[in-house]
């Protein structure tokens, strides 16, 4: 588990961009965890399909994207597998 200050600083481990939180709705890329902190599930080495399995329970497919592309809208979101795996990111809660 990690927790970090969503101040819109830094970079995003998933995708290198301005690190902007969470895109819980999945209808902008803007970070939707308003807040000081924000606690989330970091879980290494998952399989592309189980990234893709995890995402369409906790966000449902609409929010979902294709096997082996990136998910950085939601709950859950993930870099382009590379080598059949990735690192996943879960939102918990922020305060």
């Amino acid at each position: 588990m990690r927790v970090f200050d969503i101040s819109g600083t830094g970079t995003n481990a998933v995708d290198g961009a301005a690190d902007t939180g969470f895109a819980l709705s999945g209808v902008s890329t803007q970070n939707e965890a308003t807040g000081s902190v924000c606690a989330e599930a970091v879980i290494s080495g998952v399989t592309a399909s189980d990234a893709k399995d995890l995402n369409d329970r906790i966000d449902g497919t609409a929010l979902g994207s294709a096997i082996n592309v990136a998910d950085l809208k939601g709950r859950v979101k993930y870099a382009a597998p590379s080598g059949g795996v990735t690192t996943v990111y879960v939102y918990l809660t922020h305060r």
